[in-house]
């Protein structure tokens, strides 16, 4: 799947994987019982949280 926004063009290769032809940023994602818990963005590992602060929806990300 291809997505064109903002000028940026992104390829999505199933849930785990997607590039940014535009700026060559590859995102790879990974999940622990069937939810979204980290990702790697160019090279940066990241885990992801839900902010209960907010709403159970809105999640961040840190980078370790």
């Amino acid at each position: 799947m291809q997505k064109v926004a903002g000028g940026q063009t992104t390829v999505y290769v199933g849930p785990h994987y997607e590039k940014n032809l535009t700026t060559g940023v590859v995102t790879k994602y990974y999940y622990l019982g069937g939810q979204r818990v980290a990702m790697v963005q160019g090279g940066t590992p990241y885990y992801l949280h839900a902010d209960h602060g907010f709403a159970d929806e809105a999640w961040g990300a840190r980078a370790w």
